[in-house]
Formats: structure tokens, C-alpha cells, sequence
């Protein structure tokens, strides 16, 4: 209900966690999945041909984005022989992700299995910074998946300098990753201001509206709840940026 004047879920309690491990996950990384393979977006991150990769991610959730990247990568035979993610995220995700990442990257064929780092960090703080420092430097392709939907109005000024500190620590030849709804907290405008940054050479942009599965049978009738804005999302209106550090 975020999009309705409430508040932002509280992702420190690990309830919502779970409600949104089983309402949510499965249909993010549907749409990340799509963006990857029908939007080019995928093909453009491997064409960098790189034997090993590292990912970071920052604000990693339960990691749906990951899971449709390692799924692309797996299904495009990807040269990289060794892909190391880290999941950076400020609340403890690991019990949701046993089940909503993990026990699904163990049924994917084995061929490329990525080493999974995790992350608790605030990226707002000063250790937060401290961190990036370091890890952004490390990685080859940085994700930030739905930044913007998660940043309130008090956060959003603060979320926008972690973006400017993640282009300045960027290698050069590093890629960066957004992806968020395109009409939430001024996304399309600052991805277009970033599209037009002199540091950074835009691979590809585009918008789109995306379908996802619908839940199970099961799923609405026992847990979800169809008011008060509860049910799960049918589409996104998705837009991203892949950008290049120059």
C-alpha cells in the first residue's frame, strides 16, 4: 500500500519478512527474470565475457533479483567460471532466504554455483560507508534492485548520496543496475539525470510493464488477504538502467 500514502513495511520484524518471502519474492524475480532475458538486459552483462564475476547487491531482500541473474546465467552457459554475490541488505534476511533463494538455487543445474556472501549493513551510516568503500571497489556488476520503493520521504535524499558514492567507487568498466517502478519516488526522473551523468556511459534503458504469475490457489485463500491493498501485484510498470563506470 505504499503507492496509497502508508507507510513503508517494517522489514526489521521478521514476520513481514515472511509475508513478503511468500507473497512477493516469486513474482520479483519473475520480472527480473524477464527483464534479463526478454530485455536485453541479461545479454548485455554477459557480453563483458569475464571469467570470474562479482556481484554485489545492495539491498538484497530476499534475493529475487539474484536468483533470476544465476538462473540467465545458467540457461545462457555463461563463460564465468567463478561468480562471487554479495548480498548487502539492513535487516537479517537469512531465514527467509533458506527457503525463497537457496533451496531453489539447489534445484538449478550445478555447472556455475556462485559463493554467496551476506551483509548486514545500513548504508546510511557511517560503517555503512566504511563498507562500500571497500566492497563496491571489489565488484564488477552492482544490482540495486527497488532502492527507490524502499526509500521514504525523510530517506530519500540520503538513498540518492549511497548512489552517488556507489558511482564514484565503481571501477572503471564496472556496471551498475537499477531496476525500480518507474512512477515511484521520482525514479524515472533520477534514473534519466543518471543516464545523462558524465561519469557513466548508459548500456541500455527502457521501461515496461510486466506481468507476473499469479499465487497459487492455496496461497490466496489460506494467506493473503484481498483488501486494505494485501493481494499480491499482478504487473509492475518496471524501468531500469544498465550503466557502464567510464
Amino acid at each position: 500500500g505504499m503507492k496509497f500514502g502508508s507507510a513503508s513495511p517494517d522489514f526489521f520484524l521478521n514476520g513481514t519478512r515472511d509475508a513478503y518471502a511468500m507473497a512477493y519474492h516469486p513474482g520479483h524475480a519473475s520480472s527480473y527474470l524477464h527483464i534479463y532475458l526478454n530485455k536485453g538486459v541479461g545479454d548485455k552483462i554477459v557480453s563483458q565475457k569475464l571469467q570470474k564475476l562479482k556481484v554485489g547487491v545492495l539491498g538484497a531482500g530476499c534475493a529475487a533479483e539474484t536468483l533470476a541473474l544465476i538462473y540467465f546465467l545458467k540457461n545462457k552457459q555463461s563463460q564465468a567460471s567463478e561468480m562471487t554475490i554479495g548480498l548487502v541488505d539492513r535487516a537479517d534476511w537469512s531465514q527467509q532466504r533458506e527457503h525463497a533463494f537457496f533451496a531453489q538455487l539447489a534445484r538449478l543445474d550445478q555447472s556455475l554455483v556462485p559463493q554467496i556472501e551476506t551483509y548486514t549493513f545500513d548504508l546510511l551510516t557511517a560503517d555503512g560507508i566504511d563498507f562500500m568503500k571497500q566492497f563496491i571497489k571489489e565488484c564488477d556488476l552492482i544490482i540495486c534492485p527497488a532502492l527507490f520503493t524502499e526509500l521514504e520521504a525523510e530517506t530519500q535524499s540520503g538513498g540518492k548520496q549511497v548512489l552517488q558514492l556507489v558511482i564514484e567507487l565503481m571501477n572503471v568498466g564496472a556496471n551498475l543496475l537499477l531496476v525500480d517502478e518507474s512512477d515511484i519516488n521520482e525514479f524515472n526522473e533520477y534514473r534519466q539525470r543518471l543516464v545523462n551523468d558524465g561519469r557513466i556511459r548508459c548500456i541500455t534503458t527502457d521501461h515496461a510493464d510486466i506481468a507476473v504469475p499469479h499465487p497459487p490457489g492455496w496461497l490466496r485463500d489460506v494467506v493473503l488477504n484481498y483488501t486494505d491493498y494485501r493481494i499480491p501485484r499482478t504487473s509492475y510498470r518496471l524501468a531500469w538502467a544498465l550503466l557502464e563506470r567510464v
